[in-house]
């Protein structure tokens, strides 16, 4: 297979809170340890007494295999796409060539169509580096998962395991539903959260040209795989393109539409800048919060061979 070089992308291992988050796609790019917002909410909706039995079941499994779903063997883990789909053990199989179809569209000389720029065909794989030191890949899984009743695609941090559930079609750039694995929470152990955004988060419309924004406003519903709801949180996102220009990246010198943009979660925020090459996809990401500044860039990719 022939790989073209591009600038890294994806790690995120999940082994401390911090009370930070730049939203999903930072997350699954990070090759260090996570930053995610609301530790506090975290932590305490899980010690209460709703959350106790997670906790024990948490701990009871710490370092095994912990995933029980029934019809399923019990040395049996699912799969990423089971525990990201809404129904487990069955549409989480579902292969993507069933995904929605958005459809083609046209554009006019000044729009884009953000598809071609935030590819969604299983098997595409990405390689990062981050801060110039470390490296993470990103895999689309040949399965998809239901979220709310919408079939969508699987980016996969292959280091990781950090999952994010997305569409890029003819309605735009959507993310629907994280997956942050082993996360570590003071008093509770390693666990795995699912976060479901409720509107999902707009990163941008099927068409788009410089100056316009996609904007959400919703709830980041929390919960304890196999299903079990935790607490809910307020977010807010907003996406701009702000121009179209060549970026330098290990990759390359690629052609791509510059976005900027702020994730607000419980009142917190950061700020998030991040290059879409046409039929390659994400190349760099620049997140800013706390006077510290991560930045992502891509080295290989095998999209287009």
């Amino acid at each position: 297979m022939k790989m073209i070089p591009i600038g890294l992308f994806l790690i995120f291992v999940c082994v401390d809170f911090v009370p930070s988050w730049a939203g999903p796609i930072a997350d699954l790019l990070e090759p260090g340890r996570v930053s995610v917002m609301g530790i506090d909410y975290i932590t305490k909706a899980i010690q209460s007494e709703p959350g106790r039995l997670g906790r024990r079941l948490n701990t009871r499994w710490a370092g095994q295999e912990r995933y029980r779903p029934e019809q399923t063997s019990p040395y049996q883990k699912p799969s990423i796409a089971q525990i990201l789909s809404d129904n487990v053990g069955n549409e989480g199989t579902v292969q993507t060539q069933t995904a929605r179809d958005g459809g083609r569209i046209s554009s006019l000389p000044n729009e884009y169509v953000t598809a071609e720029y935030f590819p969604a065909s299983p098997g595409i794989t990405w390689k990062y580096i981050a801060d110039d030191t470390k490296t993470s890949g990103v895999k689309v899984l040949p399965e998809v998962a239901v979220v709310r009743g919408v079939k969508t695609n699987i980016a996969v941090n292959t280091d990781t395991g950090v999952g994010l559930c997305y569409t890029s079609d003819s309605d735009g750039i959507l993310i629907h539903r994280e997956l942050l694995s082993n996360v570590y929470v003071q008093g509770t152990g390693m666990i795995d959260l699912l976060v479901t955004f409720i509107p999902p988060i707009r990163l941008a419309d099927g068409l788009v040209e410089v100056g316009q924004s996609a904007y959400s406003i919703g709830t980041a519903q929390y919960t304890l795989p196999p299903g079990r709801r935790v607490f809910d949180l307020d977010y807010k996102a907003s996406y701009t393109l702000q121009s179209v220009k060549k970026v330098t990246v290990p990759a390359g010198t690629i052609s791509a539409l510059l976005f900027d943009g702020t994730f607000a979660l419980s009142g917190d925020f950061e700020s998030e800048t991040f290059y879409l090459a046409k039929n390659i996809g994400l190349i760099k990401d620049e997140v800013e919060s706390n006077d510290q500044k991560r930045t992502k860039e891509l080295i290989l990719t095998n999209v287009g061979s």
